[in-house]
């Protein structure tokens, strides 16, 4: 018998929209299975073997792969994904990275146990680059329920730049998929790219760091609406998460059919800080990006009206 992953819960959301505040809150649920990683690894084995067969891929988007892949992938959600956020980072974030044999063998363990003591169980995902697989989550998970969380573009796109700017640029593992030419901001030295990959990402290799950031909220947005199920998706604010985090948390549940017990209430009535590049979240902090800011409204504006931030 082998084990059925159901009923999984996708956050979807731009990078540094609140992905991780909310993943924290919900991967608290004992009934939850995660990663505890983003699913960055997993796809990174699908473009090595890719690579392999000369198939290479421009950017982060992914619209339909074959059956083989999909089976491939979903034994790869299986074998990874544990309930314990101990084991899930240690053997995804350490073992696997520097001791791979050894994980290798512990993962076929664990699916193993979850084949004999879990016929069937939720996964929890969150990683923002699967704004741009959308369809692709959907092949491997029909019965799959999403959490969009948005973010007012000001400060998403001020906390874009605040990551780009602070995090340390040197050597780092292979992306997948790799970059295709250099960057070169016209404001900013980067040597590593930062983020999601967004199609058309090209074009603003050599623009300004405020447009690069600008356009991956941007790009991350568009492909969320436009690919994401109506009728399966419930749509959250970051502002609304940080402000009553219960209350939408609550909401969460009752779409997503998961029972609100007394653990999640503790973790949402008082959730943990997490992710904070500078300082804690402030409604105008973003005002100290303001001049990049106001240079790249024009790009964000009509999508900004649409998410209902211009009030």
């Amino acid at each position: 018998m082998v084990s059925q992953i159901q009923a999984p819960i996708i956050i979807i959301g731009a990078p540094r929209s609140g992905t991780t505040l909310l993943f924290t809150i919900l991967g608290s649920h004992p009934e939850l299975f995660s990663l505890y990683e983003e699913s960055r690894f997993i796809f990174r084995d699908f473009y090595l073997r890719q690579e392999k067969q000369k198939n290479i891929y421009p950017d982060d988007a992914l619209l339909e792969i074959s059956s083989e892949e999909i089976e491939m992938i979903r034994n790869d959600f299986h074998k990874t994904s544990f309930r314990s956020s101990f084991l899930g980072k240690a053997y995804n974030k350490v073992f696997r990275k520097h001791l791979r044999p050894i994980a290798d063998l512990f993962y076929e363990f664990n699916a193993l146990f979850k084949n004999l003591f879990h016929p069937s169980y939720r996964l929890l995902e969150k990683t923002p680059r699967n704004c741009f697989k959308i369809p692709v989550i959907k092949q491997l998970f029909p019965d799959a329920y999403f959490v969009y969380i948005t973010r007012d573009p000001r400060s998403n796109i001020s906390s874009l730049i605040e990551g780009w700017r602070n995090r340390p640029q040197g050597l780092q593992y292979k992306r997948s998929p790799e970059l295709g030419r250099k960057i070169n901001f016209s404001n900013f030295d980067a040597v590593n790219w930062r983020f999601v990959l967004p199609p058309g990402w090209e074009n603003y290799a050599d623009k300004s760091l405020e447009e690069l950031c600008a356009y991956q909220w941007l790009k991350s947005n568009e492909y969320a609406l436009n690919d994401l199920p109506k009728d399966r998706t419930i749509t959250i604010r970051y502002e609304d998460l940080c402000s009553d985090p219960l209350a939408v948390t609550t909401k969460i549940c009752e779409f997503t059919k998961l029972s609100l017990n007394k653990k999640l209430i503790q973790l949402a009535t008082k959730p943990p800080e997490v992710n904070y590049l500078d300082s804690k979240p402030q409604k105008d902090k973003w005002l100290k990006n303001k001049d990049a800011i106001d240079k790249i409204m024009p790009m964000v504006k009509e999508l900004m009206d649409k998410l209902g931030y211009s009030k």
